[in-house]
């Protein structure tokens, strides 16, 4: 059990907690981007197109309760996009304040991941379900014109994909290893997609 000063924000705090009444929501961003030189998506952005006219995003969503954020990334890159992917690096990990619509505090973690296999990148999505209506692979030019179309849900993923194709930092996928240890191998130090 914590140990706080009886009256402090801290001691509210960890009572709430003790309770259940206060929990940090936790989201997760997957940028995807592919890597296969013999696709027709090679260094392309993995876009989803999302249900009820919310436009273009990435793939993204809660966490679940007993999730890791890579076990949530990876179930939202399969609902929404239809794709299987393997993670290799943390692009950031951001707490956000509280928000009028969930009164919490949530953390929101953006992950940097590439198709598993070829055959994964060149089968996006190409149904509507309540997940999102497809996914399909884009340049940043593309996004841009998104942007410019009030077609991009925010600009999260034109804003990621362009900070990484200019070398944008990606940290090593074992630097918090969720109690698991890093998830690839061959992943396990920092490295930027321009290398």
């Amino acid at each position: 059990m914590v140990q706080a000063r009886e009256g402090s924000d801290v001691a509210a705090r960890v009572a709430e907690d003790e309770q259940g009444m206060h929990r940090i929501v936790k989201f997760t961003l997957v940028v995807v981007r592919c890597p296969f030189k013999e696709s027709p998506h090679h260094n392309k952005w993995l876009a989803v197109l999302e249900t009820r006219g919310m436009g273009w995003y990435l793939p993204a969503g809660g966490v679940d309760h007993g999730e890791t954020f890579m076990e949530a990334g990876r179930r939202e890159a399969i609902e929404e996009a239809n794709m299987d992917i393997i993670f290799k690096g943390w692009i950031s990990i951001d707490p956000l304040p509280k928000r009028d619509w969930t009164k919490r505090e949530a953390l929101r973690t953006i992950l940097y991941a590439e198709p598993r296999t070829i055959e994964a990148a060149n089968n996006p999505k190409n149904w509507i379900d309540v997940e999102s209506e497809k996914a399909e692979w884009k340049t940043v030019a593309e996004l841009e014109e998104f942007k410019a179309r009030n077609m991009l849900r925010s600009p999260d993923l034109l804003n990621l994909a362009s900070y990484l194709e200019k070398g944008g930092h990606i940290y090593p996928i074992g630097l918090l290893g969720e109690g698991n240890g890093p998830a690839d191998p061959e992943a396990s130090s920092s490295f930027d997609i321009t290398q």
